[in-house]
């Protein structure tokens, strides 16, 4: 009698998640089992069972890798695999695939949202159009052609391009590399800090220039997180790093509300020292609704709702389930997930 194919989801996720998980990967003959937590033992536990490992953002411990003597493919979700992962897989000639994020990618297109409307005031326009404010001005419609026609008729001040801007990108992974493509084909210069820095054809390929911390925040015009919410990154952006940056730059926040000092945040937005903060994230969620920051007429904010739709996970597995199922259909009968 053949076993269950196992199918080990490395990343924990929260439940609706993992109920899309489950449903997706189901299959008759296979076994979905999905991390519960970070415990490290749990996911060792499964290595001598595992023929397919899914990975996204976590770690993989040795010990899981030193005993999944079965593995026959990896799928990684996202755009670059832990690099213990490669190292093991091409050490032992298994197949590493990846399928993007459509969460990751749906977070870095929230992100140049927010940018492009705090830039090109879109929220403004908008109001103002709608309610008809050019009377507030004198004006009268007027037919338009070619040539005449009624060019900034709000004298909107402001507005700004990404062309030529510099942008800084705090955590340079899955998101921030997209983010960091999306902006730079507006024709950005692109800066970035993370912990560890990339090699030279890194930065290369992804058109970036590595700088410090401080450094980078001092610099840019911009200034992008996209970084996960720790014990050392909480209040990352304090009152003492916003008072270095730019006058008029533009704080974009998609990753955790705790990166960020709120407080002081709203401070240097009322003093006009900040230009303008894009923040799809918040200390508190929902956001009271007596919030300082919603007071404010230089930010653009939204509901967490950058990685919506939920269905993009959904999405990405069933395209990690068509790469089992192809690799399976390529293989000889029985060689994965047969009997010993």
């Amino acid at each position: 009698m053949s076993r269950p194919l196992v199918v080990v989801v490395a990343d924990p996720s929260r439940p609706a998640y993992e109920r899309t998980i489950r449903e997706t990967l189901a299959e008759p003959g296979w076994e979905v089992r999905v991390a519960s937590g970070f415990d490290d033992q749990e996911l060792a536990a499964w290595a001598e069972d595992a023929d397919v490992l899914v990975t996204r953002r976590r770690p993989i411990p040795e010990r899981f890798l030193e005993r999944a003597g079965r593995l026959a493919c990896v799928q990684h979700i996202g755009g670059v695999p832990r690099p213990e992962v490669v190292s093991w897989a091409a050490a032992r000639a298994v197949p590493v695939e990846i399928t993007p994020s459509l969460g990751n990618i749906a977070v870095a297109e929230q992100a140049v949202a927010l940018l492009l409307a705090l830039t090109r005031r879109v929220v403004d326009a908008h109001q103002a159009t709608v309610l008809g404010s050019y009377r507030d001005r004198g004006l009268e419609p007027k037919p338009t052609s070619e040539v005449s026609h009624g060019f900034q008729w709000l004298a909107l001040d402001g507005l700004r391009t990404l062309y030529g801007a510099t942008v800084g990108v705090v955590g340079l992974g899955d998101i921030g590399r997209t983010f960091a493509a999306r902006v730079g084909a507006f024709g950005a210069r692109l800066l970035y800090h993370q912990r560890n820095r990339l090699d030279p054809a890194t930065e290369a390929e992804l058109g970036v220039s590595y700088r410090g911390l401080d450094e980078l925040i001092a610099e840019v015009d911009v200034l992008s997180l996209h970084l996960p919410h720790t014990p050392a990154s909480a209040r990352l952006i304090n009152a003492a790093r916003l008072a270095t940056m730019k006058p008029g730059a533009i704080l974009i926040n998609v990753s955790r509300g705790g990166l960020v000092d709120e407080a002081a945040l709203v401070a240097a937005l009322q003093s006009g020292r900040l230009g303008g903060a894009g923040l799809d994230v918040f200390s508190l969620e929902p956001v009271p609704h007596d919030h300082p920051l919603l007071r404010l007429d230089n930010v653009c904010l939204s509901p967490h709702i950058g990685a919506a739709p939920a269905r993009g996970l959904g999405e990405s597995m069933a395209a990690v389930k068509a790469r089992i199922l192809r690799l399976l259909a390529a293989r000889t009968a029985g060689t994965v997930g047969a009997a010993p």
